[in-house]
């Protein structure tokens, strides 16, 4: 097991490779959809407007991606250096109270400071003005592991500010989905959307047979009820299929040479 106590502190954690190369791709592909929107029109003062804010764009993708690409954690003896997108946070490792997990999110919780009762600095006796602030680091995303329980960087960053900060470790993260909830999780994403599509096919077919009959409320439910089914089994296909992807990635437990079950 590993002693984090007796690590080194200086170290610092960047945002993965794939997900700056991420944003990198699908920044581009949503600044080309709103540049198909605001096409040229036929009117000057419009297009010379859609230029401009193009261009506002672009520059905006392009501090976007130099703040994403700069996203790192650092731990040195004295202090945690959480460098988010759009902010830079210094907290003192002595003020550190905390360090969990919120869903698939790093946080630091960082005591209170103190001011003056009266407001003013230098008179009347010290008390804590505010809460504990919640520090997310976003260098070291758990990902899809949140699902799986798998260990990852984000949970040796965890244990190490933990213990850098003199707390103890946090409590090992536990899988959300079983592989056999995984694998359910996939054919029943996969039968949701067939019967989305039918029910959606259905509605088409009885809208174009008689284009001039207003829907009824039977052909509205079901046309409902479809497109529910398909975003519903969308989004249930799109989470299982990363966990299942996880899931591969992860090692499956293996039972002990000297466990019971091979000593007879």
């Amino acid at each position: 097991m590993t002693s984090y106590r007796t690590l080194t502190a200086d170290r610092t954690w960047r945002l993965p490779l794939r997900v700056r190369l991420l944003y990198l791709t699908l920044v581009p592909v949503f600044l080309l959809a709103i540049g198909s929107i605001l096409a040229p029109s036929g009117s000057s003062s419009a297009d010379t407007a859609a230029l401009y804010l193009m261009g506002g764009l672009f520059l905006a993708y392009l501090v976007l991606v130099w703040r994403v690409w700069r996203m790192s954690v650092t731990l040195t003896t004295g202090t945690l250096v959480i460098r988010n997108a759009f902010t830079t946070r210094r907290v003192p490792v002595a003020n550190i109270t905390r360090v969990l997990f919120d869903r698939n999110r790093l946080l630091v919780i960082e005591a209170g400071t103190a001011l003056p009762t009266g407001g003013n600095v230098g008179t009347g006796p010290a008390r804590p003005y505010s809460p504990s602030a919640r520090r997310t680091v976003l260098a070291v995303p758990v990902g899809a592991a949140y699902w799986t329980g798998r260990r990852t960087e984000a949970d040796e960053v965890a244990n190490m500010i933990a213990a850098a900060a003199g707390l103890s470790l946090p409590s090992p993260r536990k899988p959300k989905y079983s592989r056999g909830l995984v694998h359910f999780m996939l054919v029943a994403s996969l039968v949701l959307m067939i019967i989305g599509a039918v029910l959606l096919f259905m509605h088409g077919t009885t809208v174009s047979g008689s284009p001039n009959v207003s829907p009824t409320a039977a052909d509205i439910v079901r046309a409902s009820a479809g497109a529910g089914c398909l975003a519903v089994g969308f989004l249930s296909l799109f989470r299982s299929a990363l966990a299942a992807i996880d899931y591969r990635r992860a090692p499956r437990p293996t039972t002990s040479a000297n466990s019971p079950a091979n000593d007879a």
